[in-house]
């Protein structure tokens, strides 16, 4: 999976069958979202105008500029009748935190390839890449994977999530790796290297 700076959220609807009701099938559909920053409470739900009684099944939204938002899409079909549906269930993704919101000993780079075309990286053991004051209950990282890069080790909230193995038989950029959902906890994220092997480091994301 490839981090990317647009968002396309997307849905299908129906009308179902009720025994004694007619049913007239799907005229548009109402979206909204709701956005939380790291740590911070969610928003409350926003309502853009035009995605009310849109006939249209995605929407496009650009958030370049907001590393470390959290946005969250719900969405409620409306039939040729004017009934409604209940809003269902949020659906949410994150926005990567790049490697520069990380507090690392690390080596700093530029290049295009990486995501927002910067990059840290290390080939000592035990070297870290961490961020505090997160709350979340899932989290991922932003990596490169070559054939001669290593592991990584990640912890939140002082708890022991999984390592990575960023080995590949070739080179790959903006590479993201899901660890195992866990209970939601609030602390500090950290990253480390598990070896002597090169590690590349291009963000961090935070879901909850």
């Amino acid at each position: 999976m490839t981090p990317s700076a647009t968002v396309w959220p997307s849905w299908t609807g129906g009308d179902p069958t009720i025994t004694g009701a007619q049913t007239s099938g799907v005229a548009s559909y109402d979206i909204r979202y709701r956005t939380s920053t790291l740590g911070a409470a969610f928003s409350a739900y926003l309502y853009p105008p035009a995605w009310t009684r849109t006939i249209n099944h995605s929407v496009t939204v650009t958030p370049a500029a907001t590393p470390g938002v959290q946005y969250c899409f719900s969405v409620l079909d409306r039939d040729h009748y004017d009934n409604l549906s209940p809003w269902s269930a949020d659906h949410c993704t994150s926005v990567p935190l790049d490697d520069r919101a990380l507090t690392t000993t690390a080596s700093r780079g530029t290049r295009g390839v990486y995501y927002r075309g910067t990059y840290s990286s290390s080939a000592k053991a035990g070297t870290t890449f961490t961020r505090s004051g997160l709350t979340a209950d899932r989290v991922g990282v932003v990596v490169t994977t070559r054939p001669s890069c290593g592991a990584i080790d990640i912890t939140f909230a002082g708890k022991p999530l999984g390592r990575i193995s960023l080995h590949s038989s070739t080179p790959q950029n903006q590479q993201t790796r899901w660890l195992p959902v866990f209970a939601l906890w609030s602390g500090t994220l950290t990253v480390k290297n598990a070896s002597n092997a090169r590690v590349i480091v291009d963000g961090v994301i935070t879901l909850r």
